[in-house]
């Protein structure tokens, strides 16, 4: 019997599924920009290493006060 907690993939694994799905599109916009998927995928990597040099954890809290952008919705899947 598998393990059903470990059968599908996470959320973060889901986001960077659908990322990967169709890079050209366009994932967040905004008054004077956008950002593709692949763009938004680059930026979570990025943030990723951030905390991977500022030694977070797997698991470990992380907050955001900001306001509802693409910025911050990177930096929570990086997280």
């Amino acid at each position: 019997m598998s393990d059903p907690l470990h059968a599908f993939p996470t959320v973060c694994g889901q986001t960077l599924l659908a990322l990967a799905r169709y890079p050209s599109r366009i994932a967040f916009s905004w008054p004077g920009g956008s950002i593709t998927y692949r763009g938004a995928a680059e930026l979570i990597g990025r943030m990723q290493q951030v905390f991977m040099r500022l030694g977070l954890e797997p698991g470990a809290r992380v907050a955001f006060l900001t306001a509802n952008r693409a910025d911050t919705y990177c930096a929570g899947a990086a997280a």
